[in-house]
C-alpha cells in the first residue's frame, strides 16, 4: 500500500512541469566557482598588469641599460673569480641561476608583450616537463655540459691549453659559433632527408607560441645531444679561466635572447645575438625566422641570414602550419615528432 501523500506528490509534479529545478548543492556550487577562479589564475600572465596599457612603453633605462649592466656584471664576476681564486664550478652554477632570476624579474616588471608572458599553466603543463627531462633526467646540455667542459679543461691538455686568454677566448668562441650556426641552420632545412629529420628534432623548440626566459629548455631531448661542444673543448682544451668566461657569456646570451623584454643593443646587433634578433628567429613567418647564430650574429651577417628590425617583434610566434604539429604541452607527442613520419616533417619554422 502506498504511503505517498497525494497532495505533496501533486505539488512536486506541478513544480517540475513548470520548469523549476531542485535546489543546487551549495558545496558543489562553491567548488565549481573555485575551479573557475583557479582556471583564470592559471592563464593570468606572470607580469605586472598595472604597467600594461596601450602605448605604455618600456622605460628607456630598462631598454638600453639592462644589457650593458648585465654584461658588465658578468665580466666583473669572471674577473673577480679568476683574481681571487674562487671555485669555478660554484661560480659557474651560481651565475646561471642568478642571471636567470634577474632576467625573469625584469620580464615580470617590464614585459615586452604581456600576451607572450609566462603563465602558471604554460610553466606547469609545458616548460616544467622539458626542464625536468632536458636538465635533470637527460642533462646533455646547459649547466652539466658547462661543468663538464670545466672539468675537461682542468684535467686535460689540448691545442689551446697554453694560449693566453685574450687569444683563446675569442678563438674557441668563433669555432663553437661556426659549428653551432651551421648545425642550427641545417636544423631548419628541408632540402634532403637528413635536414628534414634535423628539423623534426628541432621543431619542439619552435612550437611554443610565447618566447620568454623560462621556455628556453623546451626542446626535444635529442636536440640537446646535437652539440659537439664537449668534443671541441676536449680537442682544444683552453685554460679553465677561459672556459669559465665562455660559459658565463654563453649563459648570459642564452637567457637574454629568449627574454620577453624590450632589451635593445643598437649596433651590437650586428655582432652579438640578443633579444631583438632571436625573437625574430621564433617568428611564425618564414621570411623573418632567420638569425641562426646563438651568440655571434656576425655569423648571420657573413652568411646572409641576418634579420634586424630595431625594436620590432613578430606578429606571432611558433611554426608555419601549427595544425600539422602537436601542441607544445603534449610532451610525448612532441618528443616523438622525429619518428611519426607525418607530413609535418616537411614543414619548417
Amino acid at each position: 500500500m502506498s504511503t505517498t501523500n497525494p497532495v505533496v506528490g501533486a505539488g512536486c509534479a506541478r513544480a517540475l512541469s513548470a520548469g523549476e529545478r531542485p535546489v543546487e548543492d551549495p558545496t558543489r556550487a562553491d567548488a565549481h566557482a573555485f575551479l573557475q577562479k583557479l582556471d583564470r589564475l592559471l592563464d593570468t600572465p606572470l607580469s605586472r598588469a598595472a604597467r600594461i596599457e596601450e602605448g605604455d612603453a618600456t622605460p628607456w633605462a630598462v631598454s638600453w641599460l639592462s644589457y650593458p649592466v648585465l654584461l658588465a656584471a658578468t665580466t666583473a664576476l669572471v674577473c673577480a673569480t679568476i683574481a681571487l681564486g674562487w671555485n669555478f664550478h660554484v661560480v659557474n652554477t651560481s651565475f646561471l641561476f642568478g642571471a636567470m632570476f634577474a632576467i625573469f624579474a625584469l620580464e615580470v616588471l617590464y614585459p615586452l608583450d604581456r600576451t607572450y608572458s609566462m603563465t602558471w599553466r604554460s610553466f606547469l603543463t609545458r616548460d616544467l616537463k622539458f626542464i625536468v627531462s632536458n636538465r635533470v633526467i637527460a642533462p646533455a646540455n646547459g649547466l652539466v655540459v658547462q661543468l663538464l667542459t670545466l672539468w675537461i679543461s682542468e684535467h686535460h691538455k689540448g691545442l689551446m691549453t697554453n694560449w693566453p686568454l685574450w687569444i683563446s677566448i675569442p678563438a674557441i668562441v668563433l669555432i663553437c659559433e661556426f659549428h653551432g650556426y651551421w648545425w642550427h641552420r641545417f636544423s631548419h632545412g628541408n632540402g634532403n632527408p637528413l635536414t628534414r629529420f634535423m628539423w623534426r628534432v628541432h621543431a619542439a623548440h619552435h612550437l611554443p607560441e610565447q618566447v620568454y626566459v623560462m621556455m628556453q629548455p623546451v626542446s626535444n631531448p635529442l636536440d640537446t645531444f646535437s652539440t659537439l661542444r664537449p668534443l671541441l673543448f676536449f680537442l682544444f682544451a683552453p685554460a679553465p679561466a677561459a672556459v669559465l668566461a665562455i660559459n658565463a657569456f654563453n649563459t648570459l646570451q642564452g637567457l637574454v635572447r629568449h627574454a620577453n623584454l624590450d632589451m635593445r643593443t643598437g649596433w651590437l646587433n650586428y655582432l652579438i645575438c640578443g633579444a631583438e634578433l632571436h625573437r625574430m628567429h621564433h617568428s611564425a613567418d618564414e621570411k623573418q625566422a632567420k638569425n641562426f647564430a646563438a651568440v655571434l650574429s656576425l655569423m648571420d651577417l657573413l652568411f646572409g641570414t641576418l634579420v634586424y628590425v630595431p625594436g620590432g617583434r613578430p606578429e606571432s610566434y611558433g611554426v608555419v602550419n601549427p595544425h600539422l604539429y602537436p601542441r607544445a604541452n603534449e610532451y610525448w607527442r612532441t618528443v616523438l615528432i622525429p619518428f611519426r613520419g607525418t607530413k609535418s616533417a616537411d614543414e619548417t619554422a
